[in-house]
């Protein structure tokens, strides 16, 4: 509908919207929503940028209110709730890459954030996904958490403003250990090990995100690392603080094989249990 109504469709989409999730009744029909309002940002980009700041929140709410978790596993209802949320997954990160981005951080969605945020970090495990659905999914959250990272925190090599407040604090606190407790109690990861082609694309995200975090935050990401996050999984001081300084020195495909070797080593410490 949003590919032949040209313009005209910006001026009614708001309650268009509106009434779609009045009458919602099941995640198939909830995704339709998300085709919809993705398909609005895909064709008009920034155009669509105060209609979507508007209805973002609600279309959120309404998203999550079909629990990934709350389907018994294997059933149809399962299927449909894990679809759904991929679908708000691809929803986010094409916010991000056309420069919709603002709509997560306007004051009108600022208290829905965390919510969108915790969500591509519980994905980064792909432990709410069946095993050959997980390592996309995990993909997928790690590049959207990456591209968070880029588009809300400082640029040292520009100098340009862009943090979002209390997001660099984030990226140290959490983000440094998600990089490492994701893959170790992953389910897919666990079954299918750190060699398979998905594992070594799924890893390589997480890879970029270690760089880029260390880069936008400095030492601060990569002590955090090797002063708790590490040594939390029962790694040597040694050991910790020597993948911290490979985090901040290597290039990418160094430290791809450093992390593969890293995970390996703490898969014989930690062979799965969850670390709180």
């Amino acid at each position: 509908m949003v590919d032949t109504s040209g313009n005209l469709i910006l001026l009614y989409i708001k309650t268009l919207v509106s009434l779609l999730l009045r009458h919602t009744n099941c995640p198939l029909e909830m995704k339709k929503v998300l085709d919809l309002v993705n398909q609005l940002g895909a064709q008009f980009k920034e155009d669509a940028h105060p209609v979507i700041n508007e209805i973002f929140t609600p279309v959120v709410r309404k998203t999550f209110d079909y629990s990934v978790t709350d389907a018994p596993n294997g059933s149809e209802e399962a299927r449909e709730r894990q679809e759904l949320r991929r679908t708000f997954f691809h929803l986010v990160h094409g916010f991000l890459t056309r420069n919709l981005h603002a709509v997560l951080t306007s004051p009108e969605n600022r208290a829905i954030l965390e919510v969108v945020v915790s969500a591509f970090l519980e994905g980064a495990s792909g432990n709410q996904f069946d095993l050959n659905s997980a390592p996309s999914v995990i993909k997928l959250s790690f590049q959207t958490l990456t591209k968070m990272v880029s588009l809300w925190t400082m640029d040292p090599s520009t100098g340009q403003q862009t943090d979002v407040s209390g997001f660099r604090e984030f990226v140290v606190e959490r983000l440094s250990g998600i990089c490492i407790s994701a893959p170790l109690e992953s389910q897919y990861f666990l079954q299918h090990g750190f060699s398979t082609v998905q594992a070594e694309r799924a890893l390589a995200e997480i890879v970029v995100l270690q760089k880029l975090s260390a880069e936008r935050c400095g030492s601060a990401f990569s002590l955090k690392l090797a002063k708790h996050v590490l040594p939390m999984f029962g790694l040597s001081m040694e050991l910790s603080e020597d993948y911290g300084r490979r985090v901040m020195r290597d290039d990418m495909k160094t430290l791809g094989r450093d992390f593969v070797g890293l995970l390996q080593e703490l898969r014989k410490i930690f062979p799965g249990r969850r670390v709180d």
